[in-house]
């Protein structure tokens, strides 16, 4: 049987896209899956098996002592080792050299994630400058770049064997939930997933566009801070409107979507963001739910066309609340789109679907290392 090892140093180890997509997948198809990494909850989970890193395998350890973690990972005796953290690098070069197939997932744009990182401007400088000059020497000597857009795809081409872009879906087997068919509407708009105050008081801009538009329109935030829930409420004039909660089960995150009437996604418009693809609006459309987000690329490539919600080409509050107006004040377009949300995301994304191009990509690696 062939072992694979990922390691992550960065990532929770049941991290959604490393164990809950990948991981299961390729232990389904056969492979024998260990997962390296910190903090590891469990020895054994859905036939995948945890490894602790060292403690001592920080990220400094990484770049200055990447033999380290090659030793401890050789013991591990992997067949194929596929690395999720740009810090992993060197490790993931010098495990090439020994002809083992190698495989760098590359989550983000990371040249461009640096800046926003708040380090001061001398160091992100050097960062960048770094991270450049280790990628070009190691890249071309791995088995394969994995990406998890074709946008990103295209910036790592040329630079490796293989690129593969293997898109994030959600799987046909997330929970439906326990609820009735007829479950109350409550939200107007619902965003689910990590903020930042900046993004937040975007969306609370535009909920106060709409309020002078004479729409009380109602948001809920799934999954945002403590510290973001009470900034919301020093926000007299619509801190009423807007429910913030913090993470909850995933098993109970179906019930809450169906209580809201549209999906919100906004991001502004920076490099690092315009080869992304927010997972959140197929989650949205999973359970029915229109979307108004911003027009990013790869969104509008694989969504432009398909009727399942609005993408807002000026990226502004304006442009938002004319969108969000526009379904609001149409109820069957909104329930028509709903529909056809779930019935896209049955038949053409979903994971299944990706989870076939990596056991492709994996099998196609396994019979070249032969």
């Amino acid at each position: 049987m062939c072992r694979v090892v990922h390691v992550t140093s960065t990532h929770h180890a049941m991290d959604t896209r490393i164990f809950w997509r990948e991981c299961r997948s390729l232990s389904k198809a056969g492979f024998e899956v260990y997962v390296a990494a910190h903090h590891v909850p469990v020895e054994r989970f859905d036939r995948v098996r945890f490894v602790e890193l060292p403690a001592s395998l920080t990220r400094f350890k990484l770049l200055t002592q990447p033999y380290r973690a090659v030793a401890f990972l050789r013991k591990l005796n992997g067949d194929i080792y596929h690395f999720h953290d740009p810090d992993l690098l060197l490790v993931a070069g010098l495990i090439s050299k020994s002809g083992k197939i190698t495989i760098y997932d590359c989550h983000e744009w990371y040249h461009e994630v640096f800046p926003y990182k708040g380090y001061h401007p001398l160091l992100t400088k050097a960062i960048r400058f770094a991270h450049n000059v280790i990628e070009k020497q190691v890249l071309r000597n791995l088995s394969a770049v994995i990406t998890p857009t074709d946008e990103l795809a295209a910036v790592y081409g040329g630079k490796a064997k293989i690129t593969a872009p293997i898109l994030n879906l959600p799987p046909l087997e997330l929970p439906e939930g326990d609820f009735p068919d007829d479950i109350r509407q409550e939200y107007d708009l619902i965003h689910v997933g990590t903020l930042s105050k900046p993004r937040l008081s975007f969306m609370l801009d535009v909920v106060r566009e709409l309020h002078s538009r004479g729409c009380k329109a109602t948001l809920l935030l799934l999954g945002v801070s403590t510290e973001l829930k009470d900034w919301i409420q020093g926000q007299d004039d619509i801190a009423g409107f807007v429910t913030g909660m913090e993470r909850v089960p995933g098993n109970q995150v179906p019930r809450i979507l169906r209580t809201a009437r549209i999906g919100l996604n906004y991001h502004p418009y920076q490099p690092r963001f315009m080869v992304a693809i927010p997972m959140k609006l197929f989650e949205y459309m999973r359970y029915g739910l229109p979307f108004v987000s911003s027009a990013l690329p790869p969104l509008k490539r694989l969504l432009g066309e398909t009727g399942c919600g609005i993408l807002v080409d000026n990226n502004d509050v304006m442009g938002f609340a004319d969108a969000i107006l526009s379904l609001l004040n149409n109820e069957q377009l909104l329930s028509t789109m709903g529909k056809h949300c779930e019935e896209l995301v049955h038949n053409t994304f979903n994971w299944e679907a990706e989870a076939s191009k990596l056991i492709k990509l994996y099998s196609i690696l396994v019979k070249d290392g032969m």
